[in-house]
């Protein structure tokens, strides 16, 4: 339950994204205003829904990328609006396109995330404009206004590509430095996850999206590969806390604060003095390490930040000097995509038909029973069916919040107004909240797309208080009905939890064997990562994933133990990472490896007994 807890109410600065935030809330206030002066406020709202649905798929990727997902976001939420629209009033038809649609957005997973996101969205277009009284009564109309909503977010957000063609690069690495600053004055669980080291490998396929190259792509490379030194050398020093803890804080602290204002610095170059005398504080902690083993950690910590700032003082050579080269898309088709995933036991073939069950049940019922506002019931199955079972739990507790909360700030504004500009202006401060917290937390985004739909219902055709208690009834009615069909032969985060821990110990005593014996230690560090982001993703969610109806065989742990045992892994990673760090300088500690071997023994141990 705490784990549970801890993801709903967890905001993640790094993600939030306040101007596309604002550009959301902007547009869609503007096109709802304008039907509104010429009295057709029927078309604001597919026209609101274009600009914002279409605006959630703007993703931090090369221009080109953003481009194309945008364009397909489009596409497929004005089919799926048509599709709503000419299949509502034929019940049998709209249940039958509901288990259809729902199996291939579902299996829109094998193409990736950005393909699941945009499937989620059109099923939920799907359910609205099938039930909801928001539409023209047209389906070809409503879909065209979605297509110009969305048409009018490209061109606002592209506008700027010639002058910003490097924004979206500097934007992935600002936020690589500022998640290390938030990640380091976390603790225990949270401190062991690789947030930092997958945020870099994010950053870093933008960079390859982007094609540069030469002065502009070492410039841009290295302020990356400073970011990624500092984090592993951060490992390194969490071993000498228990002995050295004020002076580690200190430098934590130091780190933490320079990490920040370089993130900062990268997207307002103004920033760069602040940059400067925060480092120049870690650089003086530097100087007074209290031993020479901590020394050399602290200074592999304080030496890519240091040559960090340096980078952002000198002339930046993304203007007229950049240097970029067209880039060919190599990876796999989309034909090669679905073959790969093209199985009965395959995650993405079990996520359609679980989406496809639970969906199109969903809509059978909504017509079926005589109520209002039945296709909530949909709508909100279409938000909260993740591909595993703790992201499903999770996505419903955080959908009750949002809505629960959502619902009753719109209650207390309808009790105050009903002014319809007033309501395209709550409407717009609720759309800045969905894009901008949408990945930073998804209740605030949940309270902000809730806000967003009531008020726009308001406008259409007003919105009875009773009304809203109908739709939370609604919402928690498909949280149940969707943990319960997921509870069927559900799908686990990650590997098998004792699988994925024996992987990580393995492949910390292989990292171990490298240092020791100057083997490949980049590597041995890569395989580590790798293991050790399995394995967390399987421990964390233990606390929060119910034991299924219909289960896969295999072992199970209870979450303390996996909890404490990626802690060891953690302090156990934080040693050989040390002594790897002083093996460069010649300054291997016996007493370093004695820590060491003695920690791998009480893991191997402690594993032994869960094996039993």
């Amino acid at each position: 339950m705490d784990s549970l807890v801890r993801a709903c109410t967890r905001l993640e600065r790094s993600r939030i994204d306040v101007p596309a935030g604002i550009q959301g809330g902007v547009l869609s206030f503007l096109v709802v205003v304008l039907s509104l002066l010429i009295g057709q406020q029927s078309y604001g709202i597919p026209l609101a829904i274009g600009v914002l649905f279409v605006a959630i798929c703007d993703v931090p990727d090369a221009n080109r990328i953003r481009l194309r997902s945008m364009l397909w976001a489009t596409l497929w939420c004005a089919l799926a609006t048509y599709l709503g629209g000419i299949t509502a009033s034929v019940p049998a038809l709209h249940v039958l396109v509901a288990f259809a649609l729902a199996a291939g957005c579902g299996f829109a997973i094998a193409l990736g995330l950005r393909a699941g996101l945009i499937g989620t969205l059109s099923l939920v277009l799907f359910a609205v404009f099938a039930g909801a009284p928001i539409s023209t009564g047209v389906a070809a109309v409503d879909a065209l206004c979605v297509v110009v909503g969305g048409a009018l977010t490209i061109l606002v957000t592209m506008s700027t590509w010639p002058l910003r063609r490097f924004y979206g690069m500097r934007r992935a690495i600002a936020r690589t430095y500022r998640l290390f600053a938030e990640t380091t004055q976390r603790g225990g669980l949270e401190l062991a996850a690789p947030v930092v080291a997958i945020e870099a490998l994010n950053a870093r396929a933008v960079i390859e999206h982007t094609g540069v190259v030469g002065e502009s792509g070492r410039w841009f490379g290295g302020l990356l590969s400073d970011v990624e030194r500092t984090r592993l050398a951060f490992i390194g020093l969490l071993s000498h806390r228990e002995l050295h803890h004020e002076y580690v804080e200190a430098v934590i602290a130091a780190s933490s604060s320079t990490s920040a204002a370089i993130a900062k610095a990268i997207m307002l170059r103004r920033s760069v003095t602040h940059a400067k005398a925060a480092v120049n504080e870690l650089v003086r902690l530097r100087d007074t390490a209290p031993t020479s083993e901590i020394a050399v950690v602290v200074s592999e910590l304080t030496g890519p930040l240091v040559d960090a700032v340096h980078r952002l003082q000198e002339p930046w050579p993304i203007g007229r000097r950049a240097q970029v080269e067209p880039v060919s898309g190599n990876g796999p088709s989309v034909l090669q995509r679905v073959h790969a995933h093209w199985a009965l036991t395959d995650g993405a073939v079990e996520h359609a038909i679980r989406l496809s069950i639970a969906f199109g049940v969903a809509t059978l019922v909504s017509v079926t029973i005589a109520a209002e506002h039945t296709y909530w019931l949909p709508m909100t199955v279409a938000w909260v069916t993740k591909p595993d079972l703790a992201g499903t739990v999770n996505r419903v507790a955080m959908r009750v919040l949002g809505t629960v909360i959502g619902l009753l700030i719109f209650g207390g504004i309808a009790l105050l107004t009903t002014n319809p500009y007033v309501l395209a202006a709550v409407a717009a401060l609720a759309a800045y909240l969905l894009v901008a917290y949408i990945w930073a937390n998804y209740p605030i985004a949940v309270v902000g797309v809730t806000i967003f739909v009531i008020a726009l219902l308001q406008l259409s055709a007003g919105e009875p208080i009773a009304d809203m208690v109908a739709r939370l009834v609604a919402t928690l009615a498909a949280g149940v009905w969707v943990i319960f069909v997921s509870l069927f032969r559900p799908r686990r985060t990650g590997a098998t939890v004792v699988t994925a821990l024996n992987r990580t110990v393995a492949a910390l005593n292989a990292y171990a064997n490298a240092v020791r014996d100057d083997g490949d230690r980049l590597q041995a560090r890569a395989d580590v990562l790798r293991e050790r982001t399995a394995a967390l993703a399987a421990v964390v969610v233990l606390g929060s994933e119910p034991r299924g109806i219909w289960e896969r065989k295999g072992p199970r742990i209870e979450a303390d133990a996996g909890v404490q045992l990626m802690e060891q892994i953690l302090e156990t990673a934080s040693l050989i990472v040390s002594e790897d760090l002083l093996r460069d300088h010649g300054m291997d500690s016996p007493r370093g490896w004695v820590a060491i071997d003695e920690s791998l023994s009480s893991i191997e141990r402690a594993m032994m007994a869960l094996s039993r």
